[in-house]
């Protein structure tokens, strides 16, 4: 549970854009695919949903 609370204060930070990136966006998917992956398929399913939730956010 520590990581998820340690992406939320991730997520406050990081409201500004960055390169055109939207990095609330990205560290939001990061958080979200941990949230989702983490109790399915443990630490493997925490990093392959930080990795596409990233991937989502910095596209949307």
């Amino acid at each position: 549970m520590k990581e998820i609370k340690m992406q939320e204060v991730k997520i406050e930070e990081l409201e500004m854009t960055n390169g055109g990136v939207n990095w609330t966006h990205v560290a939001g998917g990061i958080g979200t695919g941990i949230m989702a992956g983490g109790p399915l398929a443990g630490p493997a399913g925490m990093v392959a949903g930080a990795v596409i939730g990233g991937v989502m956010g910095a596209l949307s």
